[in-house]
């Protein structure tokens, strides 16, 4: 995976999602679990705990967009 764009890279740590800006201020946060309908892993899992501070920490951030990737949300947890 290559090194995200300018302020994104505060966010390279986060594996496990993919975030983007489609907006000044906005933050899309897209959970992508392909063949398994974006189920959480135990990674993304932690992954989604921890991000929080560091949005909080964003100062570019006004609003946070959560979705999940390929027409599903999430399946819920997959440990």
């Amino acid at each position: 995976m290559s090194e995200p764009p300018g302020d994104l890279a505060r966010y390279a740590a986060f594996t496990s999602l993919q975030l983007d800006r489609p907006q000044p201020d906005i933050l899309r946060l897209t959970m992508a679990a392909k063949g398994r309908l974006n189920a959480a892993s135990a990674e993304m899992h932690t992954e989604l705990a921890r991000i929080w501070q560091e949005i909080d920490r964003d100062t570019q951030t006004r609003c946070v967009l959560v979705r999940g990737s390929d027409g599903a949300f999430s399946a819920g947890g997959d440990f």
